[in-house]
């Protein structure tokens, strides 16, 4: 197989710069850090996800020529959304919320700071993957545009695992829904990721003025949102991170487990 040397370049500066992120969380623990065993192996079972993930996308959406149909007959938005859904929103989600159960039950975090750890390391792993696979030939503007974003699964995943930590803290202590938690951990993280690939990579109101010799209304609203959705979407990812850096002293004094284990 051939690589692109500025693929290798460009994944590498992402494997960098995610794990500076990182790091820096991991160290503000208090008063110990996680160990970096518990640290990395989440990391690779994140990478393990991506094809599975892909191929189930394609099975339910990107691949099915019946659904595919079906998703261009609606309304532009709810297509889009659809489509967005399908193909990478639910799939993507699904699999990185039961790596990341399967490395909670393994690793049994002490604090929900821990369980946003494994999320943002979880998908840290997934984004290698992504990124790798996506920019076999990246061009400056494609880069660009993907920068952006870089740490989003990692953000998506911390909600993920911030949610199941306080699912556990709950069950503990007595305080609100562990159900509702438990939802939220996989329907937050799935909703957003949807809403972006909605009106970023599978915007129909674009997609579907392709070819047309007069250019619609719907492609500049559809402009619009895309426009919209990429400026929103990184000031959402910037704003989890330093969330979690403000509530670092409250989610890691939030334990998850009892005096008992």
């Amino acid at each position: 197989m051939n690589v692109n040397i500025m693929t290798v370049v460009y994944v590498l500066f992402v494997i960098l710069y995610l794990a500076f992120i990182y790091y820096r969380m991991i160290k503000r623990e208090i008063p110990i850090p996680i160990g970096w065993v518990m640290a990395l192996v989440p990391i690779a079972f994140g990478m393990a996800t991506f094809d599975i993930s892909g191929f189930t996308g394609i099975k339910l959406y990107l691949g099915n020529a019946t659904m595919q149909n079906f998703v261009a007959k609606l309304p532009a938005v709810i297509g889009s959304l659809l489509g967005a859904f399908l193909g990478a929103g639910l799939p993507e989600e699904i699999y990185k919320g039961i790596v990341l159960i399967i490395a909670i039950l393994i690793f049994k975090p002490k604090k929900v700071y821990e369980y946003c750890l494994m999320g943002a390391a979880v998908g840290f792993g997934f984004t290698i993957m992504e990124e790798f696979a996506y920019m076999n030939t990246p061009s400056l503007t494609t880069v660009a545009m993907r920068a952006l974003h870089l740490p989003a699964h990692m953000t998506l995943n911390m909600l993920m695992g911030e949610f199941f930590g306080r699912a556990k803290y709950n069950r503990l202590n007595g305080k609100g829904s562990q159900v509702s938690k438990y939802i939220l951990a996989f329907l937050s993280p799935a909703l957003l990721h949807t809403t972006f690939d909605a009106f970023a990579s599978n915007n129909r109101l674009i997609l579907n003025s392709i070819g047309n010799e007069q250019v619609g209304a719907g492609f500049w609203i559809g402009s619009a949102l895309m426009a919209i959705t990429f400026v929103g979407f990184a000031v959402f990812i910037y704003m989890m991170i330093f969330r979690l850096k403000k509530k670092t002293a409250e989610f890691c004094a939030m334990e998850t487990v009892s005096e008992k284990q």
